[in-house]
């Protein structure tokens, strides 16, 4: 996590033990994304990974599942594939681009859940939250 202090600082005169209050702003937080700046696919890190990063064209080995936030039923889509960045999947329809974006900002074996929120470009027009669990399995470089 990443902070930045809002005001300028000053160590002069401080006397040891003295409690202070630091007034600090969120800069960066890698657990959490905002994946198109508008807060309507956020994307969580569940396990993180040193591997590499797939490229656009990059055809990607993923699982994936989508459920309605708290729902008690079955999942909307559960399916393990080939996937390519770029590419076109019309059984995703909008949730492709997030696919994209997700997997882009991704590094091979990494698991992450991608939240959409209702009402938002990509997720559902009423109702629930959609939640995206994604991981990267491999990728195949095609170019």
């Amino acid at each position: 996590i990443e902070l930045g202090i809002l005001e300028d600082l000053s160590l002069d005169g401080w006397a040891p033990n003295t409690q202070t209050q630091l007034q600090l702003e969120l800069v960066k937080c890698p657990l959490r994304e905002d994946l198109f700046g508008d807060q309507g696919a956020i994307k969580r890190i569940i396990k993180s990974s040193e591997g590499r990063h797939p490229k656009d064209g990059d055809e990607c080995q993923v699982s994936y599942k989508i459920t309605e936030k708290g729902a008690a039923g079955p999942p909307l889509s559960v399916e393990e594939g080939v996937y390519k960045i770029g590419g076109m999947a019309p059984q995703l329809g909008q949730l492709a681009q997030v696919f994209d974006k997700a997997l882009l900002s991704m590094k091979l074996k990494e698991e992450v859940v991608v939240t959409c929120r209702p009402n938002g470009p990509f997720g559902p027009k009423a109702g629930q939250s959609l939640e995206i669990s994604l991981t990267l399995e491999e990728i195949f470089q095609v170019h």
